[in-house]
């Protein structure tokens, strides 16, 4: 029964076929029986099943609105067998009413001899319905007139035309009070409507616009009129056009700028074309104005040596001066086609983005920096100052003055450039001189220990040969008659005389170390040598592992030897436990390095600057002048020592000895 998902197509097809089939039924000329639902109808073979086919209500009855016949639709809605209504009194059986519905349609078809239909709402089924009563010219077997009645639901319908009446109602607000003119006309130019806008703009009243063609209005100046008629051919091939700019004649005779766009639009089947107009005097105005203004500062601004630009609210370019076109190596032709923010280096669009905004928030932008791109690539430096442009009140473009700083910031770099070398030189040359000085004060220190250990050495040596000698006579007197007691004692006095006189020793070597004799020396020999005369500990385990066909190294091997055998005696110091000592050779680059190291006590972080001083120990028994030594013997032959350590772990000292020259022969 119900209409819905129906287009109005489809309901318009269906009401033609109930029109076909209504005058099938009148034509219906085959001979008649008597129908088993008809009531005593006379209808023709297959009528039934037409009527029963189709989806809407189908009855007939008689002048007292009795049914004699209705099609299954009528069952189906009603939840009736068709049979079982037959007679039934037809606003009872349909809509439960007790009188004729409506305005009593079948009483005026009746009188009136045509079709009356009327739209109603069912508000027992809560829907629309339309119905129709048809004279048959008819009558049943007993001689009463038969009409036809035909109902449908239509809710569907209705929810379609208010929905459509309210779009084209919201529609409507639209047009009228948009803020451009709207004018609808014809392909011709004639209007067919318009909107308040468009009352605004001409001066005329929509009466006065409607139907009359815009040549008999005046609204264009003959100059102008081929355009306009241009346009409308436009849109007869389907096309938009727009903006195009024309000089609007009002009613009074006063004259206006517009922009006009055009928009071929289909409304029943007909082309008709939909004319935006917006008034852009003002806008016009001020362009004028504008362009007056600068008219009158070009001169002066074409002859500054700084930068002068103006630039659009877009960021367009409106002028620039001489000075900044030769600068970025642009031309006046390029300036329509170049945005400020295009030729800004991405580098410097943030700030320059901030900057603008500030301007355009009314801001006076001083020295404020810039790197624009020449139109050749170049970076280009400026600093300068920006703000806006007003007419009256209005804001209408930016101005900025700059200067080329390329070469003072490429100055500035260089000096930066130089000004960051001095600093390193000086401060080299002050790491040089302190160095020199550190080296002055010990070689000063060096000399005052020399000469104090040469005199204290001197001084002890007779004591201790005195001494050594008497334990001598004494041995040779008591001889067999010493007990073991005494034998004891003069081994201990041999023992500590022979300690002396290494400390006396090592003082002399250290106040006259002597004069290097250079020669071509394999230094993996003078470690082996050195290992050879010394007697570890039997809880001290010695490994070396030398490189083997090292390039000689031009050096004393005699100095060598003692300072590698006062290393590796200092290392077995560190080892009162017992542990490992390990000696290697290497070359690195243009030096052939000895590491001694060993997994003793360690040294102490803050004593690893101190080891190579005069005089320091931490052993109770030493007097702090062999590493001192070794030292000052390996800087003498142009090499240096170096030190690590890890207390609990062991300590590595890495003597390095330049590589001796290739032209430098045997001695």
């Amino acid at each position: 029964m119900k209409d819905e998902g129906k287009t109005k197509g489809q309901l318009i097809g269906e009401m033609v076929g109930e029109r076909q089939r209504i005058a099938e039924l009148k034509k219906s000329a085959a001979p008649p029986i008597e129908g088993e639902r008809g009531a005593g109808i006379d209808i023709g073979p297959g009528v039934l099943e037409i009527l029963d086919a189709l989806p809407f209500y189908v009855l007939l009855v008689d002048a007292g609105h009795h049914i004699l016949l209705a099609n299954k639709a009528v069952g189906r809605d009603l939840g009736l067998d068709p049979e079982d209504i037959i007679s039934g009194y037809c606003p009872k059986v349909v809509n439960e009413l007790d009188e004729p519905f409506y305005g009593r349609p079948l009483e005026e078809a009746a009188e009136k001899g045509h079709a009356i239909k009327r739209e109603f709402f069912d508000p027992r089924r809560g829907r629309w319905m339309q119905s129709g009563v048809y004279p048959m010219g008819l009558r049943t077997q007993d001689g009463r007139e038969v009409f036809l009645h035909m109902s449908r639901d239509i809710t569907e319908r209705k929810r379609m035309d208010e929905e459509r009446a309210s779009s084209e109602e919201r529609l409507r607000i639209l047009f009228e009070f948009a803020p451009n003119a709207y004018c609808l006309s014809d392909l011709k130019g004639t209007l067919i409507d318009s909107n308040r806008a468009a009352e605004e703009i001409t001066g005329y009243s929509r009466d006065e616009l409607v139907g009359k063609n815009f040549l008999q209005l005046r609204l264009l100046p003959v100059s102008q009129i081929p355009k306009a008629k241009a346009l409308l051919a436009r849109n007869a091939l389907g096309q938009p056009t727009g903006p195009d700019e024309f000089t609007l004649t009002r009613k009074e005779g006063t004259q206006v700028q517009i922009e006009i766009r055009t928009l071929p639009v289909k409304i029943e089947g007909k082309t008709l074309v939909l004319v935006i107009a917006r008034d852009i005097t003002g806008r016009k105005r001020s362009e004028e104005e504008l362009q007056e203004s600068e008219a009158r500062y070009r001169d002066l601004f074409e002859n500054a040596h700084d930068m002068i630009q103006s630039v659009a609210l877009d960021g367009h370019f409106i002028f620039a001066n001489r000075a900044w076109l030769e600068t970025l190596g642009y031309t006046e032709a390029d300036l329509p086609n170049l945005n400020l923010f295009e030729i800004i280096a991405p580098e410097s669009l943030p700030h320059c983005q901030e900057m603008f905004a500030k301007v355009m928030a009314g801001e006076c932008v001083k020295n404020v920096e810039a790197t624009f791109v020449a139109k050749d690539g170049r970076r280009i430096q400026v600093e300068g100052n920006a703000t806006v442009r007003r007419i009256g009140d209005k804001v209408v473009a930016t101005q900025g003055i700059f200067n080329d700083i390329t070469e003072r910031k490429r100055a500035q770099e260089q000096l930066k450039d130089y000004s960051e070398k001095l600093e390193a030189m000086v401060e080299e040359r002050t790491r040089e001189l302190e160095d020199a000085h550190k080296k002055l004060v010990q070689a000063e220190k060096f000399a005052t220990i020399g000469e104090l250990a040469g005199s204290v050495a001197h001084e002890l040596r007779n004591p201790q040969a005195a001494v050594k000698a008497a334990t001598y006579f004494l041995r040779m007197k008591l001889a067999e008659a010493a007990d073991d007691k005494v034998t004891k004692h003069l081994d201990i006095l041999d023992k500590e005389v022979d300690a002396c006189d290494e400390i006396i020793r090592r003082l002399l070597g250290f106040s006259e170390p002597g004069k290097p004799e250079f020669e071509k020396v394999d230094i993996d020999q003078v470690v082996l040598k050195a290992v050879q005369t010394t007697t570890p500990p039997q809880n001290v385990e010695i490994s070396t592992s030398l490189e083997g066909n090292l390039r000689p190294v031009m050096a004393d091997a005699g100095q060598l030897e003692r300072v590698l055998s006062s290393m590796i005696t200092n290392s077995l110091q560190a080892m009162p436990d017992g542990g490992k000592l390990s000696l290697s050779t290497s070359q690195k680059d243009s030096f052939i390095e000895v590491r001694v190291a060993d997994s003793g006590v360690g040294i102490l972080a803050e004593n690893l600057n101190k080891v190579f001083e005069p005089l320091f120990t931490t052993k109770a028994k030493g007097v702090g002048l062999g590493l001192a030594l070794a030292k000052r013997l390996i800087e003498r032959q142009g090499g240096a020592i170096e030190v690590e350590s890890q207390v609990g772990k062991g300590t590595t000292f890495t003597v390095k000895l330049p590589v001796a020259s290739e032209e430098v022969g045997d001695p």
